[in-house]
């Protein structure tokens, strides 16, 4: 039976809300990192728990804390070829990080919520600070259904709680755009629902190049600003390059890259009106293209997927770079004569 007591007369200390991550990562909680499979998520991940592992700061220079352990289920890489080289690469302590799930790993991943009896064992005994499903419809054993989800989620909310763990559950994005962010997960609301911070990882709608983690729901804290970062080489596998504060926001990024002023498909349409009429000398191009706020390098990418010629030609006793839209034996091509660009396309 309820015990029936006004709240007033709790005389317990009030408990304040302690951060992984700071403004990002709670503790005791639940966090949803949705995101489309080119967007890097599982090295964010990565590179999370590499930081975690050493005690470094964040990438938005908050201060890191004592080293920290991380579980990590990573369903959709092998182990020895991708996991343990990104994790190396990104500079972890590898005693401080341990991977299940993988499909080179020689115990099969665990079924939720078949395992979870194993699952609390293994929490029980690594004491871990961070756990990481990625992605999670990978270890539901029926599914997505909104029962299954909604057992599975309650004793993880409750995992966290008692073990004082945070744990991050990767999602990709479902197809359909016009969504809000906090909605373009997959699977049941109920996912997000039971977050207390949902974090989307995308590109950047304003340079292709690169992406953004942003945040699409935050129960604790004001939205923190996003930080963009981008892919590159590290020393045996790829890693996480992190490029400071920006000003896009969850739903700029659910809305995509190719409705934006600085994506690849709209400089394509651009250039071509631009060389339309003939050709046009690269600095007047890169001028213009600058006046019209697209980056070089986006510039550069619709030039090859136009196919745009280039000739160099005599500008008095100087030597200048032209580009054109040539057809067979270089003869103009007129704008009405080109490929349509369809506008559904993702680039």
């Amino acid at each position: 039976m309820w015990q029936i007591e006004p709240i007033a007369a709790d005389t317990t200390a009030v408990e304040s809300v302690r951060w992984l991550w700071p403004n990002i990562l709670p503790r005791g909680t639940l966090v949803v990192l949705d995101g489309d499979p080119e967007c890097g998520k599982s090295m964010l991940t990565v590179d999370i728990a590499a930081r975690l592992s050493r005690g470094a700061d964040w990438p938005d220079g908050s201060p890191g804390g004592p080293p920290g352990t991380t579980i990590l289920f990573a369903a959709e890489d092998l182990r020895k070829r991708v996991v343990r080289p990104r994790l190396l690469a990104a500079g972890a302590d590898a005693t401080r990080v341990f991977v299940f799930g993988c499909p080179d790993c020689p115990e099969p991943p665990p079924t939720l919520p078949r395992d979870l009896p194993e699952l609390t064992a293994l929490i029980e005994l690594v004491r871990p600070d961070l756990l990481i499903f990625d992605p999670l419809p990978n270890f539901l054993g029926g599914g997505l259904s909104a029962l299954l989800v909604r057992s599975v989620l309650a004793k993880l909310v409750e995992l966290a709680a008692r073990f004082d763990v945070t744990i991050v559950m990767v999602r990709h994005l479902t197809k359909k755009r016009g969504l809000k962010a906090l909605y373009r997960g997959l699977g049941s609301i109920g996912i997000v629902g039971a977050a207390r911070a949902g974090l989307l990882a995308a590109r950047d709608p304003a340079d292709a190049d690169r992406f953004v983690l942003t945040t699409a729901k935050s129960n604790l804290v004001p939205h923190p600003i996003a930080l963009g970062y981008r892919v590159v080489s590290g020393s045996c596998a790829a890693v996480i390059e992190w490029l400071g504060p920006s000003d896009v926001t969850a739903e700029d990024a659910a809305e995509g890259v190719k409705q934006e002023p600085g994506g690849v498909l709209h400089a394509q349409q651009w250039l071509a009106r631009v060389l339309s009429t003939g050709e046009v000398l690269v600095c007047e191009v890169l001028r213009q293209a600058k006046e019209a706020g697209i980056n070089e390098r986006t510039l550069r990418r619709a030039k090859e997927g136009l196919r745009v010629q280039s000739r160099l030609i005599r500008v008095g006793k100087e030597g200048r770079w032209a580009w054109s839209m040539t057809g067979r034996f270089g003869r103009i091509v007129k704008l009405s004569e080109l490929p349509k660009i369809d506008e559904e396309e993702e680039w």
